[in-house]
């Protein structure tokens, strides 16, 4: 028995050492608009997703695991924060004002140029084209680019999230992603918009005036 179990262990252990072996020898390649297609429109395998999600993974950062506890963590998002605000302008619906919030997330390893602007770009290029939620415009959409250290966050243009909460939140798990502690960084992000939500501190009473943000971590 000791002899089974002492195998079994040796060999998810080498398991483990070979995925993080792998990862950390792998070349990744440059991220662009084009590495960015639609996780819930059919291209999820794109994204290195088993099924449709609202991730996007092309350099293969997160294994299996990973994933699947940040698409929960996303899933758990949109559950909790029914009943949120929406604005006047889309569809304010007894649906929509019962509908949650859906948060799109692409991690790469670098964006085109290690450029702000491109990374920018990007995130409106995947606000517009995974639809999240054409019907509601409750939605919000994070690109960061690991090695660039950029992130940008951006949501409709007359939604009333906060924006700049957002910029704290990334700003103040800077030292988790410069480490490479991705999906931890990111699921104190989503836990504290999730918090602020609750408390009615992410959104702004009328519309605001930014769309965006986008920064150096």
């Amino acid at each position: 028995v000791n002899n089974l179990t002492n195998k079994r262990t040796f060999v998810a252990l080498s398991n483990v050492l070979t995925r993080m072996l792998a990862r950390a020898t792998a070349k990744y390649p440059v991220g662009t608009y084009k590495d960015l297609p639609n996780p819930k429109g059919g291209e999820h395998g794109k994204c290195g997703l088993l099924q449709a999600g609202s991730l996007c993974d092309p350099d293969f950062i997160f294994d299996e695991e990973e994933k699947l506890v940040l698409l929960a963590n996303l899933a758990y998002f949109e559950y909790q924060t029914r009943n949120s605000p929406v604005s006047s302008s889309h569809n304010s619906s007894d649906f929509c004002r019962d509908r949650g919030y859906s948060m799109g997330v692409a991690v790469m390893r670098n964006v085109e140029g290690a450029s702000q602007l491109k990374l920018t770009e990007m995130a409106h290029g995947m606000l517009d084209t995974w639809k999240l939620d054409a019907q509601c415009g409750k939605h919000i959409v994070c690109a960061i680019a690991i090695d660039d250290g950029l992130f940008a966050a951006t949501s409709p243009k007359d939604s009333l999230v906060r924006m700049d909460k957002f910029a704290k939140y990334f700003e103040d798990n800077a030292s988790l992603f410069a480490r490479a502690e991705v999906r931890i960084a990111l699921r104190d992000i989503i836990t504290r918009a999730l918090d602020d939500a609750n408390a009615g501190a992410l959104f702004r009473p009328f519309n605001r005036k930014k769309r965006y943000v986008s920064r150096t971590l």
